[in-house]
C-alpha cells in the first residue's frame, strides 16, 4: 500500500450519556490530519427557588405550576413542581424527552394558593443545569387565591372558601403553613383583597 495514500474519513458519533441526560452531538472529520469538533449541549435541568408570601424561611414548600413561554408569548412547556422547605423545585426536561434550546423565556408562576406572577425575559438552558432564585421581594408569590375557580384574583370568593375551612388542616387555605386554618390565614387573604395576578 502506498504510504502516501491518505485516508479521508468522516465519522459521525452520537454520544448519549444517559446517566445524566447530557446529549452531545459530535461531528469529527479527519482530512489530511486536520480535525474539527463541534458539539451541541442541551440544557436539561431547571432548578427554581420560589418564595410564597407570609411564610417563615424554611417553610417555603408549595405546589406550583410554571408556564414557560417564548418572548412572543407562545407556550413552550408547562411544568408542575413541588418545592421543598427552601423553595426549591427541580424539573428534568431531558428525562421527559424535551430538549429546550438556549433562549430568553417568560415564566408565569402560579402557586396552589397564590396569584400568578410573570417573571420576564429569563435566559434559560444555556448549560445542562439552569438555576434561578426568585426568593426576592419582586417575585414573591402573593397568597389568597383559594376558591376553586382559580380566577387569578383575591376576592370575596376566596374569603368565603377559606371561612368554610376554618379550624381544619386544609392545605390550600392554610396560607402560612402552620398546620391549621385560622384568623392568621384570613388576615393574609384580607390583606391581599382585590389584588390581581399577572
Amino acid at each position: 500500500m502506498n504510504s502516501r495514500l491518505r485516508l479521508r474519513t468522516l465519522f459521525l458519533f452520537v454520544f448519549v450519556l444517559t446517566s445524566q441526560f447530557i446529549f452531545l452531538n459530535f461531528v469529527m472529520a479527519s482530512v489530511d490530519k486536520n480535525m474539527t469538533i463541534s458539539s451541541n449541549v442541551h440544557g436539561c435541568i431547571l432548578e427554581i427557588f420560589l418564595q410564597p408570601s407570609d411564610r417563615s424561611f424554611g417553610n417555603y414548600g408549595t405546589q406550583a405550576q410554571i408556564d414557560i413561554k417564548y418572548t412572543n408569548e407562545v407556550n413552550f412547556h408547562t411544568v408542575n413542581l413541588i418545592t421543598n422547605g427552601l423553595g426549591l423545585g427541580t424539573y428534568n426536561f431531558c428525562a421527559n424527552s424535551i430538549y429546550p434550546n438556549p433562549s430568553s423565556y417568560h415564566l408565569y408562576v402560579k402557586g396552589v394558593s397564590h396569584l400568578r406572577r410573570k417573571i420576564s425575559s429569563q435566559n434559560l438552558f444555556s448549560t445542562y443545569l439552569t438555576t434561578k432564585d426568585f426568593r426576592v421581594s419582586q417575585y414573591v408569590l402573593i397568597a389568597g387565591e383559594i376558591n376553586s375557580l382559580k380566577d387569578n384574583k383575591v376576592n370575596s370568593l376566596d374569603i368565603s372558601a377559606q371561612i368554610l375551612k376554618l379550624n381544619t388542616s386544609d392545605t390550600i387555605s392554610d396560607l402560612n403553613k402552620d398546620g391549621i386554618v385560622n384568623e392568621t390565614d384570613l388576615e393574609i387573604t384580607r390583606k391581599n383583597f382585590f389584588l390581581i395576578g399577572d
